[in-house]
């Protein structure tokens, strides 16, 4: 299967095949404010492509929508109980560990790496201060498994 991405006249490297499930397809970082005409060209006889969603971080304030904020958003404050997972993720093993988000987060989504413990486990949360909430993070199937991306880990009802 062929795929390349395009923003405008400019066509990126080729999109190179890769079959873990929900990985980034690309990103763009670097963008002027402004519309963009995004264009994903695929070429295969036989094997479908499944594109499963599109996100966008908005240039300015937007009342009332949804935006996307990743492990790069400079509002979300890491404990020095995080360390950082290559360039995606940011990732804990120890008890107590804290992330500070400044605004609310409706859902979290995270990465299972193949290299830590296959076991699932719990976690919890709180919102301003409130009782702790218990939710269950993943773990991979078994030995074999590969890295499993962006799992939704839990979500705040509105």
């Amino acid at each position: 299967m062929g795929v390349s991405i395009g923003v405008g006249n400019v066509t990126i490297l080729p999109y190179i095949e890769n079959k873990l499930n929900n990985w980034q397809l690309c990103n763009w970082y670097t963008l002027t404010p402004g519309q963009h005409t995004i264009t994903v060209n695929v070429n295969s006889r036989s094997q479908a492509f499944f594109f499963d969603r599109f996100e966008y971080l908005p240039s300015g304030q937007v009342d009332g929508a949804g935006i996307l904020v990743n492990q790069l958003d400079p509002d979300l404050r890491y404990d020095s109980n995080c360390q950082k997972l290559e360039t995606m993720s940011q990732i804990t093993q120890k008890t107590d560990a804290t992330v500070f988000s400044p605004f609310v987060l409706v859902s979290w989504y995270g990465t299972t790496p193949t290299e830590f413990s296959h076991q699932e486990t719990t976690a919890t949360y709180s919102i301003d201060g409130g009782p702790p909430v218990t939710f269950s993070a993943p773990g991979l199937r078994n030995a074999n498994s590969s890295t499993q991306y962006n799992r939704k880990l839990f979500g705040i009802p509105v």
